[in-house]
């Protein structure tokens, strides 16, 4: 009755661990003179949940992130401010595809990519 016992506490403890904590690092090019307006990912996101984590992975200083849908009509759904060394959560619909977008400003003469570290999604390159 031990081993069945162990081995049930074992599986479920796999099973939910499977997934948990997998971070995805999404890149976001961003041109030169950017002064006004979001920048957004070329790579989708959908949510298992109804709330993502997202976090600088270089420290490029404070900015603005957002995440809209990829389907409708792509006005922002969620928005909020994010300060290197400190992650934020975004509130979404589960199973909905999604870009995400920073708005930082960017007064060099050259393109400058960004990254962001992503948890609690799906990811896909259209």
């Amino acid at each position: 009755m031990k081993r069945i016992w162990l081995l049930v506490v074992t599986l479920v403890l796999l099973l939910g661990l499977n997934g948990c904590g997998k971070e995805h690092d999404i890149r976001i090019q961003v041109p030169a003179g950017q002064q006004e307006e979001f920048v957004f990912s070329d790579t989708q996101i959908r949510p298992k949940g109804n709330k993502i984590t997202i976090r600088q992975t270089e420290h490029f200083g404070d900015c603005e992130v957002v995440i809209r849908r990829v389907t409708e009509d792509g006005n922002v759904v969620q928005r909020n401010y994010l300060t290197p060394g400190i992650s934020t959560k975004l509130e979404c619909e589960k199973n909905i595809w999604y870009n995400i977008g920073i708005h930082w400003n960017n007064p060099s003469t050259e393109p400058q990519e960004v990254g962001l570290t992503v948890s609690g999604v799906e990811v896909q390159d259209p």
